[in-house]
């Protein structure tokens, strides 16, 4: 499975379209709800850092 490439989307004669077996996703398949939260907290966590932890 990719779901990166140094040229996005594939370009057209690409070695790899229609390689067997391939499946190939969006740079963002990994986005999800929870992930989406999850970075969010982060966030918050690293901003309330940046201001000394008073927030």
């Amino acid at each position: 499975m990719l779901d990166v490439f140094e040229d996005e989307p594939l370009t057209e004669g690409s070695v790899l379209a229609g390689v067997e077996g391939l499946i190939a996703t969006p740079h963002i398949a990994g986005v999800t709800h929870e992930s989406n939260e999850r970075i969010s907290w982060i966030t918050v966590d690293n901003v309330r850092q940046a201001l000394g932890g008073s927030v």
